[in-house]
């Protein structure tokens, strides 16, 4: 299928198929109504008295134009809620029903250029993804075999020419011309399948699945069932061409991207719950192997927690209730089910395992009005890791206030290991007294000894220790405990 860009009027082009951008009302441009005559609007009044919607499409005979054909669309202004999905879809669309009705050429104006404010580069990526799906799609049975793309004769650089090629050039599949660093494909194009079905359309799952979805296409739902247009029910956003596709063992159709998402941010709020697991359609639970891994963890705490809460509702007997053994009861002959919705179970924010939180009625270990934040849940083993913390290092700070002092002059704490009072500061080279914290004159290390500062400096430990005890006891201060080992030295003075 060959591309090609032309400027002149759309009422100039000869093509089979013209595609008119109009408004809701179908209103005819001067320029289109000259060439076709009067017997376009009346036929657009007349086959369509009230008009058309947003990507809608209207289809007239040709009358006096050089085509057979006449497409009418109407977009939204580009300030629009999702006007550029509109936008893609219509385009696209278009070019379905030429090829349905076995058109081999189509022309389209530069859409949204006037009253709708859409941005050249806009249109023009626009143009290259609906293009760009069209032969992925139907590559390589279409009729169609040329598209013209009408950008008018405004030849400067700011509008659709810069973004499309200059005139008379002929482009292929995927890019219209557009420079080729800023060409753009349709997010997760590379990632479909891309293999035919026997009806000659193309899977839209993922690459590499073992067994493919059955076909979206319009033509080949029933009606009632899922096509390629219809929204994500997780989304509820793109449709579901927009992505690569799964089909759950349910039978519904969702994006592989939305369900993986889904999965991975699990339950709401700080109670744990498994609804997320179901089908947003029909509740059923969504299993796929392409979901194996996150479903794997969830299972497993799925079934830690059942088991506890069974073991839970035995303990307190109620495995025999009415609320089992009634037939009124939505719980009847589901003692789990009963269970699983009678007790309260949240994550553990450090080990990341369930734990117990209440049961129905009774106060639970969080307030359901105010929800608490994650670093809060913590089950009774890290929380009682915590308090012993909090505990040991409340110890360690009396510890460290009961066996040190800070230095008077530097404040730098120095430990107290021995029983003497008299305290040395190592960084700034004085001394202070231990009860009192006074401090004393510097010690003059620096000068040169005397007979008594050399024989005080010779002295062992023990004798040292013995001098001080023997100061103290002369001075009238209290006596200080003993040292282990010193008693009889004591006892001997």
């Amino acid at each position: 299928m060959k591309v090609t860009l032309l400027e002149k009027k759309l009422a100039a082009v000869e093509a089979d198929v013209i595609v008119n951008n109009t408004t809701q009302g179908l209103e005819i441009s001067p320029n289109l109504q000259e060439a076709a005559g009067p017997g376009l609007r009346d036929e657009c009044l007349r086959r369509y008295p009230n008009g058309i919607g947003y990507g809608e499409i209207a289809i007239t005979r040709g009358h006096g134009l050089m085509c057979a054909e006449v497409f009418h669309i109407a977009l939204p202004s580009y300030l629009h809620l999702n006007s550029l999905q509109v936008v893609f879809r219509t385009l696209t669309k278009c070019l379905n029903v030429a090829n349905r009705r076995k058109w081999t050429s189509i022309a389209f104006a530069s859409q949204g250029r006037g009253l709708r404010n859409y941005p050249p580069d806009v249109i023009a990526d626009t143009f290259s993804n609906c293009v760009a799906c069209f032969k992925a799609e139907r590559r390589p049975r279409t009729t169609l075999k040329e598209v013209f793309i009408v950008a008018g004769n405004d030849v400067d650089g700011g509008g659709v020419q810069k973004y499309l090629a200059r005139s008379g050039t002929v482009v292929t599949w995927p890019g219209l011309g557009m420079q080729r660093s800023k060409t753009k494909l349709p997010k997760g194009h590379s990632k479909f399948c891309g293999l035919q079905y026997d009806c000659e359309h193309s899977c839209a799952g993922f690459k590499g699945e073992s067994s493919c979805p059955p076909c979206l296409h319009p033509e080949c739902r029933e009606e009632g069932q899922q096509t390629r247009d219809d929204p994500c029910a997780i989304c509820l956003s793109d449709p579901l061409s927009a992505s690569p596709v799964i089909q759950m063992k349910c039978g519904h159709i969702f994006h592989l991207k939305c369900t993986r998402t889904l999965l991975k941010k699990k339950w709401v709020g700080p109670k744990i719950n498994f609804n997320f697991l179901r089908c947003p359609l029909c509740q059923s639970r969504m299993l796929h192997r392409a979901l194996d891994d996150l479903l794997t963890p969830v299972m497993k705490i799925e079934e830690y927690m059942q088991k506890h809460a069974m073991m839970r509702l035995r303990r307190e007997g109620l495995h025999l209730s009415k609320h089992v053994l009634s037939t009124e009861s939505p719980f009847y002959h589901n003692p789990i089910g009963f269970a699983m919705k009678r007790y309260a179970f949240s994550e553990c924010f450090k080990c990341k395992k369930p734990y117990f939180l209440g049961a129905e009625g009774e106060a639970c270990t969080f307030d359901p009005v105010n929800n608490p934040s994650p670093e809060e849940l913590l089950c009774p083993h890290c929380t009682l890791d915590k308090y012993q913390r909090e505990r040991q290092l409340c110890r360690s700070e009396d510890t460290i206030k009961r066996t040190t002092r800070k230095c008077p002059h530097c404040q730098v704490s120095i430990e107290r290991s021995g029983v003497c009072m008299h305290m040395y500061c190592t960084r700034c080279k004085r001394s202070f007294h231990w009860s009192d914290g006074i401090a004393h004159d510097r010690r003059p290390l620096e000068l040169t000894p005397g007979p008594r500062q050399l024989s005080f400096l010779s002295t062992t430990s023990r004798e040292m220790d013995l001098r001080v005890h023997r100061q103290h006891t002369l001075l009238g201060h209290q006596k200080p405990n003993r040292p282990h080992g010193l008693a009889k030295s004591f006892t001997n003075l």
